[in-house]
């Protein structure tokens, strides 16, 4: 089934039409539409060669109706996507904020292909892209990006049962022919001319609303964002820690977090969650989440004195009037007790997940929050690295430079440091 739906691990188009799976929860599949070859000289001043269906050229938004007409070349299908840099920005309560490019290792484009609910274009992810600056590879083994990939399918389907899908964007993967795009200089990189093919798959997710909290938060606009803060939705907030917590979110910090003007908030780059993203030398253990919603973790632990007031995003500074602790909603509830029943196999099959240690942090997780108050399923969730941590402040080996505290995601305990509303 697997290679069915997401073709071999070399990259290689799957065997399905593009409207198969049409329809299917959040997996969103397209029809494939059709691309003109630019009519934009090169560098030597001719024409780029026309490739017809052996490729394509996407077509660049300067080109004008008069240098079309002086197109040498016909109509080519070659392409399935036209991609695009991230670039622009966008008003949040009166100012300007640039999208941000992210600091991840994949390659992350945008689609134009806008959202029939927002008019945005998608973000697509592509794990390695060979022969590019950022990879360097002849070839790419595209295992990673199959798993992520059934990761998200996997996570869709189980925050649709648990009730908490309006958390996150929409998600779909599709095979994606296209061209990758010239890539403008920056602080960090140099500029890198595109041309390069991509004939692989691609995550797309559907852009978030509003602005991510790392913009708002450390943009110099620290009213703006502490105002912002003061108003979030607490409930969302509440969700959003059982979210992490549950399917196990090792890497939610700042960036993947945005906020719109209503004051809600979505929660972005999902694919490494439920286990993808442990490396290292937590690769072997059992989830930890790290988390801005959540105390005792790294992530937290870093900004609970920042100025601009992101640690407001704790979920203790959120609980209900009269609450000590996260109530779990009806449709949690009965999701976790579920999953706490079902055996691992059983999820393995139900939710394809692509990690057994996936399935089994789940169950386990799951389980915890059934017997346990919220933070007693959190403080259970991190005693593996706690265990670690304090093996390895021991140790000589590890503890003369520290290192506990750089690859460790256990932190201790402290108090919320909530804005005062």
């Amino acid at each position: 089934m697997v290679s069915e739906i997401f073709g071999n691990a070399r990259g290689s188009a799957p065997s399905w039409h593009p409207n198969r799976f049409r329809g299917s929860g959040h997996v969103l599949l397209r029809p494939q539409p059709t691309a003109r070859i630019s009519s934009t000289p090169s560098n030597n001043g001719t024409f780029h060669q026309c490739e017809k269906c052996q490729g394509c050229v996407s077509v660049s938004d300067s080109t004008t109706e008069d240098s079309k007409a002086t197109d040498p070349c016909s109509p080519c299908t070659g392409c399935t996507h036209q991609l695009y840099q991230i670039t622009g920005s966008t008003k949040f309560m009166g100012h300007a904020f640039k999208w941000e490019k992210g600091a991840s290792s994949a390659h992350i484009l945008r689609a134009k292909m806008p959202d029939a609910e927002t008019g945005l274009d998608p973000f697509v992810k592509f794990m390695c892209v060979p022969s590019t600056p950022k990879h360097g590879s002849t070839a790419c083994n595209l295992d990673r990006t199959i798993n992520s990939a059934r990761n998200l399918m996997a996570l869709q389907k189980l925050s649709k049962e648990c009730g908490l899908d309006h958390l996150s964007g929409r998600a779909f993967v599709e095979h994606v022919r296209a061209i990758m795009p010239d890539q403008e200089k920056s602080p960090s990189s140099p500029a890198i001319a595109g041309g390069g093919k991509v004939d692989q798959l691609g995550i797309f997710t559907s852009a978030a609303p509003g602005v991510s909290m790392s913009n708002l938060a450390f943009s110099g606009k620290t009213l703006t964002a502490r105002t912002a803060l003061k108003n979030v939705n607490s409930s969302l907030i509440r969700e959003a820690a059982i979210y992490d917590l549950l399917f196990c979110c090792a890497d939610r910090h700042a960036q993947n977090i945005f906020i719109d003007e209503e004051h809600n908030i979505k929660l972005i780059d999902n694919d490494q969650m439920l286990g993808g993203s442990q490396k290292g030398r937590a690769a072997a253990g059992s989830c930890t989440p790290s988390s801005l919603f959540l105390p005792m973790n790294m992530e937290s632990w870093r900004v609970n004195k920042a100025t601009s007031g992101v640690h407001h995003l704790d979920y203790r500074c959120h609980l209900a009037e009269g609450e000590s602790d996260i109530t779990l909603p009806d449709s949690v509830r009965t999701c976790v007790s579920k999953l706490s029943e079902m055996s691992v196999e059983g999820i393995i099959k139900n939710y394809d997940i692509s990690k057994p240690k996936a399935a089994e942090m789940l169950k386990m997780r799951a389980k915890h929050l059934v017997e346990h108050s919220f933070m007693g399923a959190l403080t259970e969730a991190m005693a593996e690295e706690k265990a670690r941590f304090d093996a390895d402040v021991n140790s000589p080996a590890i503890g003369e430079k520290l290192k506990h505290w750089h690859y460790n995601l256990w932190r201790p305990l402290e108090k919320p440091n909530c804005l005062q509303l």
